[in-house]
């Protein structure tokens, strides 16, 4: 099993493009976390946008793909959201054939009253993704991974972890969208999935909110046996973009 080293990031992202993380140093009262890989993120809102409450919300993870005939459907599992339900738990979930294997897991989301800052954070463990192995790919294992959103009074920041991950090669330190393809079984076959670490979605226009995953994996994206995407700790916090 490998065991990436954890080292955080900071990085500016602009309401409409992504920047590289910035050495660790910029992110205050931040420190480094043994056995895993972590970034840190923020987003600054743009101005004019309609003012609204902040808010937050997380899932534990789930999606919806398919392999061949095997479908597999799964959550969200363990929602939560600042409005209700404030935490979540989940004993963990599996696809009919065992393919794809989420363990326990839990939530919580919350603003509080005094800044008005809302927080969600999501975390998991014992992830299991065998669904690929028949078309040569490999077996994916994850023992605990994380994601956590707060708001700021200008945007958003985030923060994620991965620990104990086999069948994929990331980096020590996970910068924003970091993508790699699993290859088909042979050069000529289509890949057979994307996968994303530390996956940062924007709107646009911007208006400093995020949704961040762990990890994101969107299975044959360029045609093949199957399709469909799954998601692993999965946050979304949204700033009071008034005045």
């Amino acid at each position: 099993m490998t065991t990436l080293l954890a080292a955080t990031a900071l990085a500016v992202v602009p309401t409409t493009a992504s920047a590289s993380p910035q050495p660790a140093g910029g992110a205050a009262g931040s420190s480094p976390v043994a056995g895993t890989a972590a970034a840190l993120s923020r987003l600054t809102g743009s101005a004019g946008a309609a003012p609204q409450a902040t808010d937050s919300s997380a899932t534990v993870g789930g999606g919806m793909a398919l392999f061949g005939i095997d479908a597999v459907d799964l959550g969200p599992l363990a929602p939560c959201a600042a409005g209700g339900p404030t935490s979540a738990t989940t004993p963990g979930a599996a696809s009919d054939n065992q393919s794809v294997v989420y363990g326990s897991g839990s939530t919580t989301c919350a603003t509080d009253p005094a800044t008005g800052e809302s927080r969600a954070t999501a975390t998991g463990r014992t992830f299991k993704l065998d669904a690929l192995k028949p078309y040569g790919g490999p077996a994916i294992r994850v023992s605990s991974y994380s994601a956590t959103c707060s708001t700021t009074p200008n945007g958003s920041r985030s923060s994620i972890t991965l620990g104990g991950v086999t069948g994929l090669d990331l980096p020590t330190t996970i910068p924003q969208n970091f993508s790699t393809k699993i290859p088909g079984a042979t050069p000529t076959d289509p890949p057979l999935a994307l996968v994303t670490a530390n996956s940062v979605v924007t709107p646009e226009p911007g208006d400093g909110s995020a949704t961040v995953s762990a990890l994101r994996i969107q299975f044959f994206p360029q045609g093949g046996q199957g399709s469909g995407t799954i998601t692993l700790a999965t946050v979304t916090c949204t700033p009071d973009s008034g005045d």
